[in-house]
């Protein structure tokens, strides 16, 4: 198998090409090939980008001293 390392609008082409020749595909023969179905899924899902989740932002209370009695100290 092999790794190519490409540039971000290289990876642009060539799922574009894909996505074009699947429409092709489809148009001219009215049934979606099986073979470029999985190979666009495959491209896409490693194409797009991870949802990116933002930690949960919690407020912190400022903590109050106690005042002592002077009785206590």
């Amino acid at each position: 198998m092999s790794q190519l390392t490409l540039t971000p609008s290289e990876d642009l082409l060539v799922l574009n090409s894909v996505r074009t020749r699947y429409a092709q595909t489809l148009s001219a023969y009215g049934v979606e090939d099986p073979d470029l179905v999985a190979l666009l899924a495959k491209i896409e899902a490693q194409l797009t980008p991870a949802p990116v989740v933002e930690p949960e932002v919690v407020e912190e209370v400022p903590v109050t001293k106690s005042k002592k009695s002077k009785a206590a100290e």
